[in-house]
């Protein structure tokens, strides 16, 4: 008898075993042809409006790669989004299985993943929003799309390697990373 029955009796007769093919070790499933997934994405990033004009970076060594850190004046960090809290919260909400809170914080279990977060707003409009995912890329396009992409661009702050970074930067790092 397995050791979760012997804590839970009752429930012993209640599940099926699994089929054969599920209790084969992964190296011999590699035979079937199963669709290959979009590479994850797992990150934490502060996400920032990109300020106007012309932005100095410098390369950042971080592990065997150098990143273009982007240097952003404290200020420009709150400049404001192009749309309003009210505004980006409604259309996050038109996202599939999106759930939010009246305080910003969101979090979106999709088939691609796990986004979570908070949205934070200053004199009526977008400030930035911290992120928390686990998700494919497709996941972040549309979350994007919701918070005003294309027309808005984005600064991704990632707090534990210290940098800033434009999108394709922030990409292509947490590509790497995950």
């Amino acid at each position: 008898m397995n050791v979760f029955f012997r804590y839970f009796p009752a429930l012993a007769g209640q599940f099926r075993p699994l089929p054969a093919i599920a209790r084969q070790p992964a190296t011999d499933l590699q035979h079937l042809d199963l669709p290959m997934s979009s590479p994850k994405l797992v990150f934490h990033a502060l996400m920032f409006a990109r300020p106007a004009g012309e932005l100095v970076t410098e390369l950042v060594p971080i592990g065997d790669a150098s990143w273009p850190s982007i240097r952003v004046p404290e200020e420009a960090l709150h400049q404001g989004w192009l749309q309003t809290w009210e505004d980006t919260i409604d259309r996050l909400s038109q996202l599939p299985r999106l759930y939010t809170e009246p305080d910003g914080s969101f979090v979106w279990a999709s088939e691609g993943g796990r986004l979570a977060g908070v949205l934070y707003d200053r004199a009526g409009r977008m400030c930035y929003a911290e992120l928390f995912g686990d998700c494919t890329p497709e996941v972040l396009d549309q979350f994007l799309t919701a918070c005003g992409s294309p027309v808005q661009r984005f600064v991704f702050q990632l707090p534990q390697a210290g940098i800033n970074l434009a999108e394709d930067d922030f990409r292509a790092f947490v590509t790497r990373i995950a």
